[in-house]
């Protein structure tokens, strides 16, 4: 019952979240000028070393470097 709340919220407020990260990942040389993400591999080290410094929970949803790496094989998966 509590998953489609979650999920409600992820989606309306990542955006959000995401656009605060933008200059963070621009010098990291993960994301364009754009914002638009050019290299998964420098995703997936900034997001495991950022994991590391700061752990990241959200609506008592706690990240894991494991949740980390199946986002990663799914974007490889299916990137354009």
């Amino acid at each position: 019952m509590t998953i489609v709340p979650l999920g409600a919220l992820a989606v309306k407020t990542s955006p959000l979240l995401i656009r605060s990260y933008i200059p963070e990942l621009q010098d990291a040389g993960v994301v364009n000028g754009s914002g638009d993400i050019i290299d998964l591999d420098r995703l997936q080290v900034f997001a495991l070393d950022y994991l590391k410094k700061q752990p990241f929970e959200l609506a008592g949803y706690k990240a894991m470097p494991e949740d980390v790496q199946k986002l990663y094989d799914l974007s490889v998966k299916y990137a354009l």
